[in-house]
């Protein structure tokens, strides 16, 4: 149950980017839909891939030099569930718990690994399904969600929705906003490039005229890669 999440980050001066693509967990049961995410049933297998954190990190202490964080997840178990049903509960005692699931966490603490799970994040439409049926009053799964300590919630597609419930609770105040440390944030982290000819003829701001913008680069014309999905 460990995967590298891309998160190329500065140690110290955060900059993030993050994807959800690559996992490896312990798939107890082939029925599971997600195995072919994992690197084996064997969770002794899994604790020697923790030797992969080092070499993306660095040997402890980071001591400020840029790489690649490491982060392992998902949950404890999340792959043992029962019949190999999706987000199914797992059934098993706690000595299994800890010898089967619980190994690659500490393998990869004792390593050093920059991240557990990143941040805290929601599953994707996960804050939906806290009702059954799903979705029945997304205004409190969001407040309910946030409460709780989730910190990026995976919206899934009706974005807008999402948004226009967070605005509303935070500008009613039942979610603090929190908007000088986030203008903070953007003050620190947020970065112009800078590209002019010269002091006086400045490239950006890009003029209002302009007639044609040059888009370039291998993932310049596919959505997924922009959404990070």
């Amino acid at each position: 149950m460990f995967l590298i999440d891309d998160l190329m980050i500065d140690y110290g001066f955060a900059r993030y980017g993050w994807d959800d693509k690559k996992k490896s967990m312990v798939c107890r049961d082939p029925r599971w839909g997600r195995c072919f995410e994992s690197f084996s049933e064997n969770p002794n297998i899994i604790r020697e891939m923790i030797e992969i954190i080092p070499g993306l990190q660095g040997e402890i202490p980071i001591n400020g030099r840029k790489g690649i964080a490491a982060s392992a997840k998902h949950f404890v178990g999340d792959d043992g569930t029962t019949r190999g049903i999706n987000e199914n509960d797992t059934v098993i005692d706690f000595h299994g718990l800890l010898s089967i699931h619980m190994p690659p966490y500490y393998d990869a603490v004792r390593k050093g690994v920059a991240t557990i799970m990143g941040f805290v994040i929601s599953d994707f439409q996960g804050i939906d399904k806290m009702t059954d049926p799903p979705h029945v009053n997304y205004t409190w799964f969001i407040q309910e969600s946030v409460g709780a300590g989730i910190d990026m919630v995976m919206v899934g597609y009706n974005y807008f929705e999402f948004i226009d419930g967070l605005t509303y609770l935070v500008n009613n105040n039942y979610i603090p906003g929190h908007r000088d440390l986030a203008r903070e944030a953007v003050r620190k982290y947020l970065v112009l490039l800078k590209n002019r000819k010269s002091i006086d003829q400045p490239m950006l701001p890009l003029p209002k005229k302009s007639t044609k913008i040059l888009a370039t680069g291998t993932h310049v014309d596919n959505i997924g890669n922009w959404l990070d999905h």
